[in-house]
C-alpha cells in the first residue's frame, strides 16, 4: 500500500507512532531543495492567500542619520 502512494500509520498502545511511506516520497522529502525550486514546483497546501499588490510607487527611504561620519 505505500508503494502505491498509501502511507501507512503504525500504532503504538492505539497512538499513531510512525508512518510507512514509499521510498520515492521519501527521497524527495529528504531531498534539500533550493528555494527557487521549492517555490518553482510545490503545490500550495492549505487555504489559497488571495494577495493584492499596492499599486504605489516604491520610494526608498533616505536616512542620513545612519551614515557613517
Amino acid at each position: 500500500m505505500a508503494r502505491m502512494g498509501t502511507p501507512q500509520i503504525i500504532l503504538r498502545r492505539g497512538v499513531p507512532a510512525a508512518a510507512v511511506i514509499s521510498i520515492e516520497e521519501f527521497q524527495s522529502l529528504a531531498r534539500p531543495n533550493s528555494l527557487v525550486s521549492f517555490l518553482l514546483h510545490e503545490t500550495p497546501r492549505g487555504p489559497a492567500l488571495d494577495i493584492e499588490r499596492s499599486r504605489e510607487e516604491y520610494v526608498p527611504r533616505i536616512d542620513f542619520d545612519d551614515e557613517p561620519a
